[in-house]
């Protein structure tokens, strides 16, 4: 739900307009069944010609015998979240002539923004006090012989989840709480917090002529409120207790901008801008809970003593406007960032927690990135009839990072994580009699998606290629219908670690969607 209102005046050529909105959001996941079955026993010749989907040859069983798999347990999850957001700015402004070709804008305003979070993950596990359940019992009607890209069957030996939750309901005196496995995986994961933003900026434009300078000066102050929970296990792995933690705190800062713009020609531009800017951590990433698994020595946490990341950035642009409906534009960068935020794997030194593998979202050092970007984009206007309803769109991005993290021996220089070097968008469309579709190509190059203490454990996403296709038929004023097929060529995800170790392989398929939109109030 939400709902907002706004308002625009002008007094004595002074501009001014104010918005105001609030919505709120409810996201209620329906109650997922779950069980884990195990087939013990059994025996296989491995086939790894293909070490991206190894082949096992069962010498002493049937691997789809579903009266073998056998549980102990049932499972079964709910989450739900409540948001609130109320946010409202105030912009004022004016502009006044200096000559005929030259003027000053003066603009201010401010931007308030008030955010609740409340979230809660209720997952259960139930044990039976005596015997197994076999999945026979639970079987699925789903099969699929061809899963992972036709590598592996999948069939015979799927069980249904709902069917367990009707043989528990009808059997509860027959199970006990798995209280371990409910505190592990439900406290942590439940929270609620608070964020209150407030900024305000004052900016001018000067108008020389061919050149516009423009500059400003915005300060932002956010305070956040978040209650989360710690959970403890003691050293068999047994729940012992789930602490209640709150914390307080806030992020502010100044953050000036330098903008120069010169017009060489009505089509020509050089671009050129030293700003400073900031990201704030995710909401999650400053919840204070703590999930500590004794038995295996991990450890995840969240990091309430984040520190917003700051860069200051430097860009120099050049575009060109082309008579046929185009832009060429190129630009080189370069940006200096404090407190990078990023997702770190690292085995904790001395105290409590010696030598347990802790995951926690943390602020890197000092991180330098530059590199360059060129963009090109035609209507082919000036060929003949059905032809120039065609039009090409095409960029590419090359990003070099780096910056110094903490390692077992000695500090290392990495790439930036989640920074992907190489990333480009090419485009063919086609926009006539009513018709809009688009054939879209993006890509990227091989990055950091989460540092470990050595570059070997170091998790690594594998560049991809997806191809899409989205298109749309105006049938009149009023109706049109529309259809988008995503992922055409099956662009397979991939995981892997520092040293080549694989480590997760997805392929999520095609997707596709059809509608129709219709405004009967068109006139």
């Amino acid at each position: 739900f939400s709902v907002s209102a706004g308002a625009k005046t002008n007094i004595n050529n002074w501009i001014g307009n104010v918005d105001v909105t609030y919505a709120s959001g409810l996201y209620d996941q329906p109650t997922y069944y779950d069980g884990f079955f195990n087939y013990g026993g059994l025996t296989a010749n491995m086939d790894m010609s293909n070490p991206r989907a190894p082949q096992f040859g069962f010498t002493n069983g049937n691997p789809n015998d579903a009266s073998k798999y056998l549980t102990t347990n049932y499972v079964n999850r709910h989450q739900i979240a409540n948001d609130k957001d109320i946010q409202g700015y105030l912009n004022i402004e004016r502009t006044f002539d200096l000559s005929d070709k030259n003027k000053f804008k003066f603009k201010f305003g401010g931007r308030m923004k008030y955010k609740e979070d409340d979230h809660t993950r209720s997952y259960y596990q139930y044990k039976l006090k005596t015997g197994t359940l076999a999945m026979s019992n639970f079987l699925s009607n789903y099969s699929r012989e061809k899963y992972f890209n036709g590598h592996y069957n999948l069939s015979g030996a799927i069980a249904n989840g709902y069917l367990m939750e009707q043989y528990y309901q009808n059997n509860l005196n027959l199970f006990s709480n798995d209280e371990n496995y409910i505190r592990q995986n439900t406290d942590p994961d439940s929270y609620n917090g608070k964020e209150n933003m407030q900024a305000g900026y004052v900016m001018g434009k000067l108008t020389l002529d061919k050149l516009d300078i423009i500059t400003g000066l915005r300060y932002e102050n956010t305070g956040f409120e978040y209650n989360g929970n710690v959970v403890n296990f003691d050293n068999t792995g047994n729940y012992v207790s789930t602490n209640k933690v709150s914390v307080k705190s806030n992020f502010n800062g100044l953050f000036p901008s330098l903008n120069l713009k010169y017009a060489v020609s009505p089509r020509t531009n050089f671009r050129a801008a030293v700003t400073k800017s900031l990201s704030r951590p995710g909401y999650y990433d400053l919840v204070p809970w703590e999930e500590i698994e004794v038995r295996r020595k991990r450890m995840k946490k969240g990091n309430p003593d984040l520190d917003q990341a700051t860069s200051v950035n430097y860009d120099l642009l050049f575009e060109h406007y082309l008579k046929s409906l185009g832009l060429i534009s190129g630009g080189i960068f370069y940006k200096n960032i404090d407190n990078y935020i990023y997702e770190s794997v690292y085995l904790q030194q001395g105290g409590t927690f010696n030598q347990y593998q802790v995951t926690q979202t943390v602020n890197g050092a000092n991180a330098h990135v530059y590199g360059y970007e060129v963009a090109w984009q035609q209507q082919l206007t000036f060929l003949p009839g059905f032809w120039n309803g065609f039009g090409i769109y095409a960029n590419y991005t090359q990003i070099q990072s780096k910056f110094k993290v903490p390692g077992i021996v000695s500090d290392r220089t990495v790439r930036l994580p989640s920074m992907r070097p190489k990333v480009g968008n090419a485009s063919l469309s086609y926009e006539k009699y009513g018709f809009s579709g688009r054939l879209s190509l993006n890509f990227y190059d091989t990055f950091i998606n989460e540092l470990a203490d050595v570059e070997a454990n170091d998790l690594m996403e594998k560049g991809r290629v997806q191809l899409d296709f989205s298109a749309s038929q105006k049938i009149n004023n009023k109706f049109t219908i529309f259809m988008g097929i995503s992922n055409i060529n099956n662009a397979q995800t991939i995981l892997d670690f520092g040293d080549g170790r694989p480590n997760d392989h997805k392929y999520y398929s095609r997707w596709a969607n059809l509608g129709f939109k219709y405004n009967p109030f068109y006139k």
